[in-house]
């Protein structure tokens, strides 16, 4: 017959094995799940897109603005369009002119989604009649593109309008 001390000894014993058995088996599924998991990566803008053919489309292009089109029926010429013009480069980074600045930044498509991110600009003083504010700021609240024979067009704000370029 065993004695009460060796009895409460095997209790103690079993439990502490159970506690580290359970330790054992949660600690392997943590690792499990962990090595299961991959690394986030952020696809290239080839990969965002729906297909090569409407990347190819616009991506490499340097488009120039004709006109800014609101919402409102308000549509603004740009009667210089070589002064806006709009390049993105396939590696996601875009070239802009806005009248007498230049400017750099990056931007991501996705299907027919489109945004331009960290873009700065030189800030050379532009002449009265510049459309460098607008252009810039509606580029900024970019959310969309079509292409519609061959012109590109970009959808600003939220309901605000649409700036149309050509090649």
């Amino acid at each position: 017959m065993e004695s009460p001390l060796a009895a409460r000894d095997n209790e103690a014993l079993l439990s502490s094995m159970s506690r580290l058995l359970f330790l054992f088996v949660f600690a392997s599924i943590v690792l499990a799940a962990c090595a299961t998991q991959q690394p986030e990566r952020r696809p290239s803008i080839r990969e965002q897109k729906s297909s090569d053919a409407e990347v190819s489309e616009i991506v490499g292009v340097v488009w120039r603005l004709r006109e800014i089109q609101k919402t409102n029926g308000q549509t603004v010429v740009a009667d210089e369009p070589d002064k806006y013009t709009l390049e993105l480069l396939p590696n996601g980074k875009v070239r802009i002119r806005a009248d007498c600045n230049r400017g750099f930044g990056s931007y991501t498509m996705k299907g027919s989604e489109i945004s331009f991110h960290k873009t700065a600009y030189t800030r050379a003083a532009c002449p009265p009649d510049s459309l460098f504010d607008v252009y810039t700021r509606n580029l900024q609240q970019a959310n969309s593109y079509v292409i519609d024979e061959g012109n590109l067009y970009i959808v600003y704000g939220i309901d605000a309008g649409t700036m149309k370029f050509t090649k």
